[in-house]
């Protein structure tokens, strides 16, 4: 199974994966081993640089016993002087999973096509749905399971992996974003599926009611 965008999961698996991270979170807190990838491997594919990404995929697979392989801009020849295709080919004969960090979503999608590995979306210009699974994390934690969120900013990757999984995750969703830089009709479309959303340009209509709020600058 791959993960490119946060609803490729059923509203079940989402919560099923945020009680998880919830329960390896306090067992490091703990000390408690929790090595539920002996032996794995993790392709780390950076066609964008990212210190945050990098540091918390390779510590991740480290803590759960695995190995993360860093593959950068100058590693790699990502759709230059090899195909998308052939890179995908390689990746998924030698490694466990995939984790890629891309501009083009259309370029992750045929990484996915032809890997025989689960690829994940470390981001593209479309989505960014592991950063949406870290604030799901939070809002649960802050605000427990029953809220009004509120999301301020550009309706960027991060919002629409955002405001699709807060819906997912039964949250009202409340989005304020500068007209000109509006999410897309279809990830609203995509997050009313699942919950209620607002949509707005007005930042304070956003935030009132909000128990959290999610703001970016931009």
């Amino acid at each position: 199974m791959h993960f490119l965008t946060i609803d490729d999961l059923t509203t079940d698996e989402l919560a099923a994966v945020v009680d998880d991270a919830a329960a390896l979170k306090r067992a490091q807190a703990d000390g408690m081993p929790h090595e539920a990838l002996p032996g794995r491997s993790l392709a780390m594919l950076f066609e964008k640089p990212s210190t945050r990404t990098r540091v918390s995929f390779e510590v991740g697979m480290t803590q759960l016993g695995g190995h993360a392989v860093f593959l950068g801009d100058d590693d790699i020849q990502l759709g230059r002087g090899e195909p998308v295709a052939d890179t995908a080919r390689a990746l998924g004969r030698y490694v466990d999973a995939v984790m890629a960090r891309v501009f083009d979503h259309d370029d992750l999608e045929e990484i996915a096509a032809h890997a025989d590995a689960p690829v994940v979306n470390g981001l593209t210009d479309d989505a960014h749905p592991c950063q949406a699974l870290a604030d799901l994390l939070t809002l649960r934690e802050v605000a427990g399971d029953a809220a009004t969120v509120a999301w301020v900013g550009d309706g960027n990757n991060v919002a629409a992996s955002f405001t699709v999984g807060a819906a997912m995750m039964g949250y009202d969703v409340q989005v304020a974003t500068p007209e000109a830089y509006a999410l897309d009709d279809s990830v609203i479309a995509r997050a009313e599926e699942h919950g209620d959303v607002t949509v707005t340009t007005d930042p304070e209509a956003a935030t009132e009611d909000a128990e959290s709020s999610t703001r970016t600058s931009g």
